[in-house]
């Protein structure tokens, strides 16, 4: 446990301090930034305050809030989780322990939806984003195409309500109607743009991911099956349904999964477009259309 200072003797760079020397003693790396995240959270400051006012004593109340922040981040729990909020596309979304926490190789999916409707963008667009979970990839991509209108589905309920409150806090809600249901089933309409990140880490893998993963992100947002490829052989054969002439599919991958999931959409009659990387330089996007629709174009 953290040792307690006299209360009244500590200020901002007092608990700044020891709460870095607590976190990297326990493994956390980035130790003094993430500290201060914590800190701005809990005592509702600016990153400039806490800079500009380093002498600045701290309430009783505001410190006891800190102190279990920081032990929550000693036992990996994550930033975002303690905080309960996301940036993602330069947006904040709310996460809570029923959605998986919003990383940002998943905004190549995004960029690659994005540059795909560029020549469309005051067209009407309709989009279609499978397991939806905190609606991160549709509102993204709603926030930067004012004409576009959106379904988001969810197994989960509990996803989907996280995901309705993001929608209203961003102010899309009205541009997107969210449905219970797995992946595509129920759905009759036909849409220009399908965003998906399924599950797809081995079931064998989950175990010897990071403690901030494997304790903390809902099992059944990243449980791919045995070989990582379960959710696609579920999901891809339901697309064709769901897409219009024209439109492209964008989906999430795992590292080393682009020859099994392009294998999979071959089989399913849709050709891939485009496999884009991340910025880490894996491969991390699948862009696929309806074979039909590439021949006739």
């Amino acid at each position: 446990m953290m040792k307690h200072m006299s209360i009244s003797s500590m200020n901002l760079d007092t608990v700044l301090n020891q709460a870095s020397q607590q976190l990297q003693q326990n493994g956390i790396s980035n130790a003094r930034h993430v500290a201060q995240i914590l800190l701005r959270n809990c005592l509702d400051l600016d990153r400039e305050e806490v800079l500009r006012s380093p002498k600045q004593l701290v309430r009783s109340g505001s410190v006891a809030k800190f102190y279990r922040a920081v032990s929550r981040r000693c036992h990996h729990e994550p930033v975002s989780r303690i905080i309960g909020f996301r940036e993602f596309w330069s947006l904040p979304f709310k996460v809570t322990s029923a959605v998986l926490d919003p990383r940002s190789d998943s905004e190549t999916v995004v960029a690659a939806a994005l540059d795909f409707s560029e020549h469309r963008k005051y067209e009407s667009l309709r989009v279609l984003d499978l397991g939806t979970g905190t609606g991160c990839l549709v509102m993204a991509f709603l926030s930067e195409r004012h004409n576009a209108t959106a379904i988001a589905t969810d197994i989960s309920v509990e996803a989907l309500s996280v995901a309705r409150s993001n929608a209203v806090s961003l102010g899309l809600a009205q541009r997107c109607t969210f449905v219970s249901a797995n992946w595509c089933a129920g759905i009759s309409d036909r849409f220009d743009v399908v965003l998906a990140n399924p599950p797809y880490i081995p079931t064998a893998v989950i175990p010897t991911l990071e403690a901030d993963v494997y304790r903390y992100d809902p099992h059944v947002a990243i449980d791919g099956g045995v070989d990582g490829g379960a959710c696609y052989q579920q999901l891809i054969p339901l697309l064709s349904k769901v897409l219009r002439r024209g439109a492209r599919v964008f989906l999430e991958i795992g590292v080393e999964q682009s020859e099994l999931v392009t294998n999979i959409l071959r089989a399913n009659m849709l050709s891939v477009i485009e496999i884009r990387k991340d910025l880490s330089g894996n491969a991390r996007c699948i862009v696929a259309e309806a074979e039909t629709d590439k021949k006739k174009g």
